[in-house]
Parts: C-alpha cells; sequence; structure tokens
C-alpha cells in the first residue's frame, strides 16, 4: 500500500518550525510577507529542487533572502556586543 503523499516528509516538515520562527523574526521585511512565507514554507519545500514549480523556485529563493538577511543582522549583533565587551573600562 502507498503512502500518503507527504508522508515520508513528516520529519521533515516538523523540522521547518524553526526555520519558521526565524522567518517570522526577521526584520526589515513587510510582516505580510514574513507570514506567506513562513506559512507556505511546507509546500515550498516539499518538492525537491529539481521538480520544483518556477513559482516554487522563486519563492524558495525569497525564503533564502530573508534567511540570510537575518543571519547578516545576528551577526552584526554578535559583533558589536563583542566590541562593547572588548572596550577597556575606565579606570576611577
Amino acid at each position: 500500500m502507498k503512502r500518503p503523499a507527504g508522508a515520508s516528509m513528516g520529519g521533515a516538515l516538523k523540522k521547518t518550525k524553526g526555520i519558521k520562527d526565524a522567518i517570522l523574526a526577521t526584520e526589515g521585511y513587510p510582516e505580510d510577507v514574513l507570514t506567506m512565507l513562513a506559512g507556505n514554507l511546507d509546500k515550498i519545500m516539499s518538492t525537491c529542487k529539481e521538480e520544483r514549480h518556477k513559482h516554487q523556485s522563486t519563492a524558495a529563493d525569497m525564503v533564502s533572502s530573508v534567511l540570510k538577511a537575518g543571519v547578516t543582522a545576528a551577526e552584526g549583533e554578535v559583533a558589536s556586543a563583542q566590541a562593547k565587551a572588548g572596550k577597556p573600562q575606565e579606570e576611577h
């Protein structure tokens, strides 16, 4: 008996929660866009890259751009915090 479509992706689809949270937490994009991408992430990523429709590929590229922006912002925050922590304390 065949499994229902998407059944083999069960574990992978559960793992997308962290990605959805990261998308929703990214600043610099309209909230509606982030909600759209996060809400459709399972559908966007459920097809192998080689078999995706061109619109799925475009949406996947958008997800990638948002996630990269989030990583860049986080790295900037870390660098800023490290710079502050690395400054010598003024002696009184």
